[in-house]
Formats: structure tokens, sequence, C-alpha cells
């Protein structure tokens, strides 16, 4: 492919969807077959991940994207042996694996209903009742020896949480969950509590650009408010900047500097000896912003909280135990100002800034309260690509969702189509001008429910062509914010499957063997390579290079043909 005119190298960006462990370990069976040091990379796909600018992850697939950030560029089969390790055991002692995944379904009945308001508590009750009965349950053998360690755990944990508390900041369940989470997802020289993602970018593999950029994505939102994909407010995080693309915010601050009080992006506190202000930092810990966006897994822990008063188990007066030395009462509150299930980034970082242009305001808020990544339905980090200034050619969307018996059913394409393709939102809807003058939206389209399957089990290049992103019909409005000189990305579309091993497990599994861990990320090799069609890695080039190049040699006429999606 020598005789190809290259117009300039191209602009890749990786995503990887929320999904828990799933996600963390097929993720990172991705990227070490795009990792060019990998065993038997070369002749494959190795490369890939060092010819990447971009990696962003949600919720689960935020775990990787950090575990490798931190690791300093290490190799993926260095980082499976230690997660081989640290994933033998529960991430939350006493806690084994929960299956949760209707926990959500009878909470949002229960809220949005008031006809059936029995049925839904009946249900609720139910579920979390048997949550309950799994937490703490002590084997015979162990005895208090198991209890006092479940006690001791849940201390430390306490009391790392607490450092933050004692110096001045609001605490959230994110916190706890934080420090749970770094003792298994985090390599063990940053497991303390000090540790921030802006100290990190010191690293020399970050230096010298020998790694993708790590983005990791949030959704801000008011509590007890329903966040839709249409007009939710995505946050991204990096080691440099906190903020937002959105028409509501349009703003960034130094991630270095969250915890600062800050009005319109200058400090408050003036320093008596010198003409400077005063900036705190410190509070961007790889934990806690690992934790902020896979805030989904503190749903059980809130609902949890509020319903122990009302069962009756022998094991409830542990989780009571564990409560008080949280320092929560048996009367639990629901009120989000006094304890929260989501991440609160307090001060608020944008008190008085006024950059936004459409959509609900946090100029005035005291507080952010900061979502899983995947609250809104958009479960694949597609936010941070679709940003002109970065110029993404291609996208390398791995979907590790959990919709159907654990695997993917398109809804997170789905609800990101939903987003792009709206024609009312609180926010600017964006919608980019193609050679012929022809507004068009800035998401390509995709397949159906009912189309789904035509892309489950092989990978889908999306917006292939301009014509496959929908041109805009109607009256342009305030609505609507056109990007002009922009071509979106095209998208390499892969849902996670079966191929080598059994990978559609539970996204609230925390125990995985060592001959598990390897299984998820062998699955996740071959997930990248798709070994099952041996023209593949000439196929994922010209899809690579189709915006980048000038022309192209006719054997990607032939790939086009096979893994383009074209609406039917």
């Amino acid at each position: 492919m020598n005789d190809t005119a290259f117009a300039r190298t191209p602009t890749i960006g990786i995503a990887i969807s929320g999904g828990g462990f799933r996600s963390m370990l097929s993720g990172a069976g991705v990227l070490g077959a795009y990792d060019a040091r990998s065993p038997g990379a070369d002749g494959e796909l190795g490369g890939l991940l060092q010819s990447s600018t971009y990696l962003a992850g949600i919720s689960g697939g935020s775990w990787i994207v950090i575990s490798f950030f931190l690791n300093d560029g290490m190799q993926l089969y260095s980082i499976l042996e230690d997660l081989k390790l640290d994933l033998q055991t529960p991430i939350l002692e006493g806690v084994p694996n929960m299956e949760l995944g209707n926990l959500r379904e009878h909470l949002f009945q229960k809220d949005k209903t008031s006809m059936n308001a029995e049925v839904s508590e009946s249900k609720l009750s139910s579920v979390i009742t048997s949550i309950v009965k799994s937490i703490f349950s002590i084997g015979d053998d162990e005895g208090d020896s198991g209890i006092k360690s479940i006690i001791g755990f849940y201390k430390d944990i306490s009391l790392e949480a607490k450092a933050k508390k004692d110096s001045g900041y609001r605490l959230s369940l994110i916190d706890y969950w934080a420090r749970t989470l770094a003792r298994k997802v985090l390599p063990a020289k940053f497991r303390s509590t000090g540790f921030t993602i802006s100290s990190a970018s010191k690293q020399l593999s970050f230096q010298n650009y020998s790694q993708p950029f790590p983005i990791i994505t949030s959704v801000e939102l008011i509590p007890n408010e329903t966040v839709s994909s249409v007009d939710s407010h995505i946050i991204e995080i990096s080691p440099f900047e906190f903020g937002s693309w959105d028409s509501f915010l349009n703003s960034f601050v130094s991630t270095k500097f969250l915890g600062s009080d800050l009005w319109n992006g200058t400090s408050l506190h003036l320093s008596s000896s010198l003409n400077a202000s005063i900036c705190t930092s410190g509070y961007d810990t790889v934990a806690f912003l690992a934790a902020t966006s896979s805030g989904l897994f503190n749903t059980v822990f809130q609902y949890v909280y509020d319903f122990i008063p009302k069962i009756h188990h022998e094991s409830s007066s542990y989780v009571t135990q564990i409560l008080r030395i949280f320092g929560f009462s048996t009367s639990p509150t629901r009120n989000a100002a006094e304890f929260s299930e989501f991440a609160i980034y307090s001060p608020n970082p944008f008190r008085g800034v006024q950059s936004g242009e459409r959509g609900r305001s946090v100029e005035n808020s005291t507080s952010l309260f900061l979502a899983d990544g995947g609250e809104d339905g958009q479960n694949i980090p597609f936010s941070p690509y679709l940003v002109p200034g970065r110029k993404v050619d291609a996208i390398l969307a791995f979907d590790m969702g959990s919709e159907i018996d654990n695997r993917p059913s398109g809804l997170s394409l789905r609800s990101s189509a939903q987003r792009y393709h709206a024609n009312q939102s609180e926010l600017h809807i964006p919608l980019f001008k193609d050679p012929n003058g022809i507004l068009r939206r800035i998401f390509p389209v995709v397949p159906s429910a009912a189309q789904y399957s035509l892309i489950s089990q092989k990978p889908a290049f999306l917006g292939c062509e301009i014509e496959d992103f929908p041109a805009f019909k109607g009256n342009l409005s305030d609505n609507f914010k056109v990007y002009n000189n922009y071509t979106p990305p095209l998208t390499i579309y892969q849902a996670n499957h079966d191929i080598v091993f059994e990978a559609n497990t539970s996204t609230f599994k925390s125990v995985y063997s060592p001959d598990e861990v390897q299984g998820m990320f062998d699955n996740g090799c071959e997930l990248a390579v798709n070994r099952m069609d041996l023209s593949y890695k000439e196929c994922l080039w010209c899809a690579l290079m189709k915006r980048a190049s000038k022309t192209l040699p006719e054997v990607c006429d032939s790939c086009f043909n096979k893994y383009c999606y074209r609406e039917h």
C-alpha cells in the first residue's frame, strides 16, 4: 500500500465503554493487541496503540485508561499479572459478587410511579433484602476473626477518606468507593491517598508522547432529576483540564487546581505577603477521579443504606456497624446536600464563569454533582472525539455493555445518536457543513435495535461516507451550532462477544481467578484483531486512513463494501 498518496498522518482515538471489570479486562486485551511490544503483535495490529493520539474511557473503561496511564506505558502483559493477583479477592470486604442488573429498574419504577407505589416498594425491598443477605456473610470457619477483618477493612477506608474531610472538603459515597477502587485498579505505588493525576503527568512516557492522551468522562447532574442523553452535561477529565465542551459550560479549569475556591477562574484567596492568588492542589487524586466516572456502583450502597431500618436480618447489625464507622446514622436521609451517591466537587470550580451559551448554567452552584459516565445511556465516550479542535479522523470504539445477558444491544450507539440527531435540546445541537454546503449531523446513522444483529458479531465502520451522516432538515435556530471546515470521524465499532472465552461476566463481578483474568484479556485481544477475517488488518488500515488520505488503494473498496454500515 506504499502507492497511497498520504495527505497527513491520521489522528486516532480509542474509546473503551463502561462495564466494570468486564470492560477493564477486555479493554486491556484490546490495548494489548494494539501494543507493538506484545508477543506476536508485530504481525497483527501491534503499533496501533503507539499510533493513537487519544485513549478515552467511561466507568470500568476508565479504569484501564487510568491504569495504563499510571503504569507509565508499561506493557499490558505486565499489568495483567498484577490484576491476576489483585482480583482474587472481592473489591469490598465481605461483599461477594452480586447480580444487581435489575436494581435500578426497580428504583426508577419507584421514583416514577405513584399508582403502584406499594408494588414497587415491595419489589424494591425484595431486591435490597437479597443484597443485604449476601453482604457480610461470614463462614462458620471464620467466626469473629472474619467479622473483625471486615470491620477493620472498612475502618481503614473510612480513615483514608476522612483525611479529605479534615481538610475541609465535603465527602460522598464516591470518596469511600475511591479508596476501595484504589486497592484493585491502580498500580501499587499510586494507591495511597495523595497521588494526583496532574502530578502523574510528569511520567516519562507521557512527557515524551509515547502513550495516548488519557481522557475519562462523567455526567454533571442535579440529584434526583432524570438525565437524558439528549441534553446531559458531559464532563471531561484529563491530567491537564477539567470541564466541558458542551454549550452549558464551554469552559475548562486546570485539573491541578480543583478544590480551589474560584470565582470566574480566579482564586478568592490572596496572599497577605505576596501580590498573588492562592490555589489549592492535591484534590485531583487518581482514585477519586476513577471513582467519579464509575459512580454506578454506589447505587447499591445508597439504597442498602436507605433500607437498613426496614430489614430484619442477622447480618444487618454488621451493616449498621459499618455505617456508623462512616459516620452515618441508622435513620437515613435522602437529602443529597448531606449524603450523596454522586461525586461532590466542592467548591464548584466554575462559579461565576459565564462562558456558557445555552443550557442549565452551573455558574451559581456552590458544588457540582458528578455521576457515572454512562448515567445518560451513552456508555461509550464518543463526545471527546467529536470536538472540531481535536481533528480526530477515526474512533476505535469498543462496546462492553451489558444490556442483554451482559452483552451490548447497541443501546449506547442509539443513545448517542439520539443526542446528536435531536431537533430539540437544552444544549446546542452541533451540525457540520459538507463540501456541497449541505448541513448534516455530526454523528453517523447507526443500526436500530432490530438491525443491531448485523453488527453484533463483527466490526462495523460507521460514517464511511458523508451521506452516512443524516442531512439536517429544518430551519436553523439558536438551538443549533454549525461547525465549518469540519468532517466528523469514521467510527470503527466493535461489540463484545465470546470468541475464545465467555466474556459476558456481570458488571458487578469483582472476583476473577487468574485463568478468568487471562481469558477475558485474550478475548479482548481477539476482539481487536478480528482474526476470523484474514484481510481485516488491511481493512482496518483503510478505515483509519479514510479521512486522512487523498487516495486509497482498490482493496479498500471491497473492505468498505464488507464493513461499512449503511442504513437499510
